[in-house]
Parts: structure tokens; C-alpha cells; sequence
């Protein structure tokens, strides 16, 4: 029977690497080849991790160019139905803006929450917006058709707050309170684990 049977014939045809591998009890490796061998290793490692990093350069400017390209198709191929969509989400918010800033004094005056309520839901309505073009112009169609059925909500609470009048605006601003606050004890239990700003106490 063989010493090492373990071992392979190279194994057996070099005793240096042999002994190393099987770890023998009388084998001292000299100190200048063990640390030859460290060294070679550690440069191996860099070599290995500088080659990762410049393969994932890239393929990130690889796939940064395949995902431009087909951005740009995708412009090209539906440019009609794009300027539209883009032009009607510009007049609504522009005629938004005008709207608010010809009759926002007289609301505040009066007190009016049914305005505020509404405010409010135009702008959520133009940041969903704005979203929902994001996701088009980067062909994430189902993603689009999400935030398309919030934007369809946020439209029948803006119907349903104009039906019912100051009273359900009422009712739907001191919700939103609600939630904001509850939003702010969430940020407080949590902001020492997540590092974050502490919220004045005059702001919570």
C-alpha cells in the first residue's frame, strides 16, 4: 500500500507541494518560500478583484448602451402618442398653477378645505404623472399601468371630495393628518437605527 494514498502521481512527483497539501507533521516549508507563496497569493487576489471591477464597468456601459438604444426606438417608433401624452400632462399642470395662483388668497381668506383638499390631490396627480411617463419612455409598461390605476384613484377622490363638499374634504385632510403623524412617530422610533436626523420637537 501506498504511504499517501490520497494523494495523485503529481502530488507524489513534487514533495514540497505533496507534504504542503497533506499537511505533514515533519515538513517545515522554508520561511522565504512561504512567504514567496503569501505574496503571490495576495497579488492574485488584487489581480482577480481589479479584473471584476473593470468587467463590471463593462458591462455596465454595455448595458447602459443596449438600454439607450431601445429607448431610443422606442421614442422613435411612438413619438406621436409620447408628444401628446407629454403636451396634455404640461397643460394640465400649467393650467393647475394658474388656477391656484389667481384663487389661492381667496380660499386661504375663507378657509376653504374643499381647495386645499383638491390642491393637494392636483399636485399628487402631477408627481404620479410624471411617473407614469418615467416608466413609459423606459418601456415598463406593467409599472405604468400601476401608477396609472393610483392616478385613477387619486381622479374619483378628487370627484368624490367635489360631491360631497367642505364636510368630506374635512374628513379627508384630517386623515391625511393622521397619517403624517403616525409617518413621524415611525421616523422617531426608527431614526437612531437608521441614522438619521431626529425631528425637532416644535416640527413633530
Amino acid at each position: 500500500m501506498a504511504r499517501y494514498p490520497e494523494r495523485s502521481r503529481a502530488d507524489r512527483q513534487d514533495a514540497i507541494v505533496a507534504r504542503a497539501r497533506c499537511g505533514h507533521k515533519h515538513y517545515q516549508m522554508n520561511p522565504f518560500i512561504q512567504n514567496l507563496l503569501e505574496n503571490a497569493f495576495r497579488i492574485g487576489i488584487r489581480i482577480d478583484g481589479f479584473r471584476a471591477r473593470a468587467m463590471g464597468r463593462l458591462t455596465v456601459r454595455r448595458e447602459r448602451r443596449i438600454r439607450k438604444g431601445f429607448e431610443s426606438r422606442l421614442a422613435r417608433r411612438y413619438r406621436e402618442a409620447l408628444f401628446a401624452m407629454d403636451r396634455f400632462m404640461l397643460e394640465t399642470r400649467e393650467s393647475g398653477v394658474q388656477h391656484h395662483s389667481r384663487t389661492r388668497i381667496a380660499a386661504e381668506a375663507d378657509q376653504d378645505q374643499l381647495y386645499v383638499a383638491l390642491v393637494r390631490l392636483h399636485a399628487r396627480s402631477c408627481l404620479v404623472a410624471t411617473e407614469i411617463r418615467a416608466l413609459i419612455y423606459s418601456g415598463h409598461a406593467s409599472g405604468a399601468m400601476t401608477r396609472w390605476r393610483t392616478l385613477h384613484e387619486l381622479t374619483v377622490t378628487a370627484q368624490l371630495l367635489k360631491k360631497h363638499g367642505e364636510e368630506a374634504a374635512r374628513l379627508y385632510l384630517e386623515h391625511a393628518a393622521l397619517v403624517t403623524s403616525k409617518r413621524a412617530k415611525d421616523y422617531r422610533n426608527y431614526q437612531e437605527r437608521l441614522s438619521l436626523e431626529p425631528i425637532n420637537e416644535e416640527n413633530f
